[in-house]
């Protein structure tokens, strides 16, 4: 192995550290003895979020005055969410998509569509109850790549409870929906279609 410029008694450690079956620990453990506590604890990742179970309703807004309240429950994925949504819009599922999660698009904070192979957390994989949601806790919705239909999500409310399966759903609408495509508006007079 190749360490560089570390101190000679960095390296006896790791040796040392290397030699013992550290399996069944934490993975930062075997790394204590080389870093004051301060400095492990700032470089650690956070312990991940705890599942909250219940029925979860957000408000997707496309403006002030368009949009829609969706529902859905703490086992359903980011994909249904993202299902949920073009359903509610009237929107065909022809294109990639992101959640995200900071509210910045084209940050790296995204739950990506399941097609995007960019290595983010993928949306059919992840369920909402454990991303750790809060009321009123806002996030982007980025459909589209080339159109980029942006979408505000709020998480209104969550009941807790256990997890009923429902099926999603839209729970209230105002303001109608964007067109998706220009020529959506004169799809049936136009016979060339």
């Amino acid at each position: 192995m190749i360490f560089g410029d570390l101190p000679e008694e960095w390296i006896d450690t790791l040796y040392e550290i290397m030699e013992e079956n550290h399996s069944s620990e934490p993975f930062f453990q075997p790394f204590t003895p080389l870093f004051s506590k301060e400095t492990l604890q700032q470089s650690l990742p956070r312990s991940e979020p705890e599942f909250i179970d219940g029925i979860y309703t957000f408000k997707v807004s496309f403006t002030n005055e368009i949009w829609r309240d969706v529902v859905l429950s703490g086992i359903h994925t980011m994909d249904d969410l993202h299902s949920i949504i073009l359903e509610a819009f009237n929107f065909d599922d022809d294109h990639l998509y992101s959640f995200y999660m900071d509210g910045k698009k084209w940050s790296n904070d995204c739950i990506t569509s399941p097609n995007d192979s960019f290595g983010h957390p993928n949306a059919a994989e992840v369920e909402i109850g454990e991303i750790g949601l809060k009321p009123k806790q806002q996030f982007l919705y980025l459909f589209d790549y080339g159109d980029e239909w942006t979408f505000s999500v709020e998480l209104d409310h969550i009941e807790e409870m256990d997890s009923t399966p429902i099926e999603p759903y839209v729970k209230a609408k105002n303001g109608e929906a964007p067109l998706q495509y220009e020529y959506d508006e004169d799809y049936e007079d136009d016979e060339d279609y």
